[in-house]
């Protein structure tokens, strides 16, 4: 007999109650080459150095923090090494059309995710839609210079 995983779950009280996300960190090879482009493409905000080799960067108001923390040694960008593992931000409609249309001038490697076809997902030359479950409407992956995988996702209303 198959159980509910999510009433399982209830049922444990959880050791904390994380309240909400402070920061995420990327990795990168190169702290100013990324800070260009988090901002020049993503239109984040430099916050400050937090010592040698990290960079706050923020979008939204309030700050969302993202740090790009420099790694140890460069590691080599591959197409071949895109997995399910991912950063994801909301754009609006109007962005999410301006970056398709600048698809390769923006972004020197849009990518497409390592997802299989699934009811509800489909694409349109880079553009995955998905109109079931969470975060419904279309995205767009691509690499960052240091080979990180995001994605900009233009959500319909009440997703996310």
């Amino acid at each position: 007999m198959a159980t509910n995983p999510a009433a399982s779950e209830a049922a444990v009280e959880p050791k904390v109650h994380a309240l909400g996300i402070l920061h995420w960190s990327i990795p990168v090879n190169d702290l100013d080459e990324s800070r260009r482009f988090y901002s020049e493409v993503l239109g984040m905000t430099y916050r400050d150095h937090l010592g040698p080799s990290m960079i706050c960067m923020a979008c939204s108001n309030p700050p969302q923090n993202v740090l790009l923390c420099k790694r140890p040694a460069p590691l080599e960008t591959s197409e071949e090494l895109v997995g399910s593992s991912h950063y994801a931000f909301v754009v609006s409609p109007a962005d999410f059309d301006r970056a398709v249309e600048n698809l390769e001038r923006w972004f020197e490697r849009p990518v497409l995710p390592d997802t299989p076809d699934r009811p509800g997902h489909w694409r349109a030359g880079w553009v995955e839609h998905r109109s079931v479950k969470f975060f419904q409407g279309r995205s767009l992956y691509f690499l960052d210079p240091s080979g990180n995988t995001l994605e900009i996702c233009d959500l319909l209303p009440g997703q996310g």
